[in-house]
């Protein structure tokens, strides 16, 4: 669970998700991109915990079933194998590698992950995108050497002060651009 967020019905696309419900949502959001195309807009498939494209697997498989130029992904986290407990799913560098061509937005989000023994449960803790678990730095470094230069949204931080927040962001993620991403070997 999120901090203060109730708990949501969980969908894994790796235990869940039937054929069937992969050929669905593909024909709908194909028809969608197609009636979006004409006025130069797209969709991203938002890796996110509680939807058929929660991981990088399964956000590919959807995203070549769709077959439309103006569909990418949205990484948002990549850290997701806590969710998935005994499942082979990818680390959140490999994952960012696999979907790296195909991102168009990120909304990037930050948590220290935690496992709470006594209730023998994952827990997130928002916190700023230079803190905490996720590996923000090196995935910004492999979606803009794969040619990312869509919008990266500010969906992490922690604390009253959302300006404060805000600017340590900016700060943050103009560092990684400017020093951090041009100084790392590929």
């Amino acid at each position: 669970p999120v901090e203060g967020k109730p708990p949501r019905p969980m969908i894994r696309s790796l235990w869940d998700a039937t054929d069937r419900d992969f050929e669905i949502s593909a024909e709908k959001l194909k028809q969608y991109c197609r009636q979006i195309a004409g006025f130069g807009a797209e969709i991203s498939l938002e890796i996110h915990s509680d939807c058929i494209h929660d991981c990088a697997p399964s956000a590919l498989r959807l995203l070549h079933m769709i077959d439309e130029p103006n569909v990418g992904i949205n990484p948002d986290t990549l850290d997701n194998r806590w969710l998935f407990p005994g499942e082979d799913v990818p680390d959140p560098i490999e994952q960012a590698h696999m979907v790296a061509e195909h991102v168009n937005l990120w909304h990037i989000k930050q948590y220290l992950i935690t496992l709470n023994q006594e209730a023998n449960e994952w827990e997130l803790k928002l916190e700023h995108a230079d803190e905490g678990s996720f590996p923000i730095g090196e995935m910004m470094r492999i979606f803009i050497k794969a040619g990312f230069k869509g919008a990266a949204i500010h969906e992490c931080g922690r604390g009253g002060d959302p300006a404060y927040s805000l600017k340590r962001f900016t700060d943050y993620m103009k560092w990684l651009r400017d020093e951090y991403v041009p100084s790392m070997p590929d």
